[in-house]
């Protein structure tokens, strides 16, 4: 399962799973990355794949839900998106994935 989320990680530069549309941390996310930087998001809802329940199980093994991937990396969850926000590392990281440009 994990190669299934790396390859869905890496085809956008950012990229967020979730578990379904129901999420209201996942509108602070995406409130952020386009709202504030016009950044691209790809959005998984995990309840709309073939193998969504597999790949919650992936995902929550490696941290919280909503899971948020940039450059195929995974970064964490709203948390840690707010947190580089705050630092000013979260504009430097969307150039650098290729989601923004200036």
């Amino acid at each position: 399962m994990a190669e299934m989320v790396n390859d869905l990680a890496n085809e956008h530069p950012v990229v967020l799973f979730r578990k379904d549309e129901e999420c209201c941390q996942c509108e602070s996310i995406i409130s952020l990355v386009q709202g504030n930087y016009g950044a691209s998001l790809q959005i998984y809802n995990l309840d709309e794949q073939e193998e969504g329940d597999a790949m919650k199980e992936h995902l929550q093994s490696l941290g919280q839900l909503p899971a948020v991937y940039m450059g195929g990396n995974h970064l964490g969850s709203t948390e840690e998106l707010l947190s580089m926000s705050i630092t000013g590392t979260l504009k430097p990281t969307l150039l650098q994935v290729g989601a923004i440009f200036l």
